[in-house]
């Protein structure tokens, strides 16, 4: 159960940690399943460096079809979804889970421009959070080391655009990315690129303040068995990992809008109806 302080670091940050969620025991017999799959399909080892290279899905397949993976849903995990989600309203969505790996490539290290975005959409009539995210650590997750960015504090903004926009709105992650970069410098900064800045500082020590509202990039770094949850809205990237080891990191999608009495749903289903009226037509 998530204390106050912790619901108010979410509300506001977007992200809280669950350190030692999941069995670290547990967590180092699925790596070593992992690293066997790897070994044999790929001919890639724990100690292979400067490739940079991230796992195929399709090599850890078998592992995801034989529910090993499901390690993410520890009592932790579910706990907390019903208590932001609430209780028998939120699912796992199908097909969504994944192992992030990436091995250590070579340096330096660079705060990405690229590739900002959202995995989930903020249509306008949306009035609840839609869902959550959990990142399980498999392994160490040390700075630099290939965890996921994140901009602590733009899930605010997104809703407030949202909320800003009729029913009709999208809120598709370009749409919206397109929005805040018209509308917040500090953001339109860190998704271009201008030789001689020292972004890491910029971004990720000073961070700034906009319409109330703080902003700071953040890596998602972690001990084997904590659980990082984040909010569906935040704005995140990829990050090159120049580490000593490979960044090992399951991930996957809770969804609210597929229950029948969650609004999220309701607005999809218009949306679907709509578009399915305009084709006929």
């Amino acid at each position: 159960m998530l204390t106050p302080e912790q619901r108010t670091e979410f509300e506001e940050r977007g992200l809280i940690r669950l350190r030692g969620a999941v069995d670290a025991a547990a967590v180092g017999r699925l790596c070593e399943r992992i690293w066997k799959l790897v070994g044999e399909r790929e001919g890639l080892g724990a100690t292979m460096r400067g490739s940079g290279v991230r796992i195929a899905a399709k090599t850890v397949k078998p592992l995801k079809r034989d529910g090993e993976f499901d390690l993410i849903y520890c009592p932790a995990v579910r706990v907390v979804a019903d208590q932001l989600l609430g209780v028998d309203r939120w699912f796992k969505m199908p097909i969504s889970m994944s192992l992030l790996m990436t091995m250590p490539g070579a340096g330096p290290w660079a705060l990405s421009h690229k590739s900002w975005h959202l995995d989930y959409p903020c249509p306008g009539g949306v009035r609840v959070l839609p869902g959550l995210q959990p990142f399980l650590f498999l392994d160490r997750v040390e700075p630099h080391g290939g965890g996921t960015l994140a901009v602590l504090g733009s899930h605010r903004l997104v809703a407030k655009i949202q909320q800003e926009n009729g029913p009709d709105f999208s809120g598709r992650s370009a749409e919206m990315r397109k929005l805040l970069q018209g509308r917040v410098p500090w953001l339109r900064a860190l998704w271009s690129l201008r030789p001689g800045e020292d972004r890491e500082a910029r971004f990720m020590c000073e961070g700034e303040t906009f319409d109330g509202v703080p902003l700071q990039v953040a890596e998602m770094t972690g001990e084997p068995g904590d659980v990082v949850l984040a909010h569906p809205w935040l704005f995140h990237a990829l990050a090159p990992n120049c580490g000593e080891r490979a960044r090992m990191v399951l991930t996957d999608r809770l969804q609210v809008y597929s229950h029948p009495n969650s609004i999220y749903h309701r607005v999809l289903e218009e949306r679907e109806r709509k578009k399915r009226s305009g084709s006929d037509g």
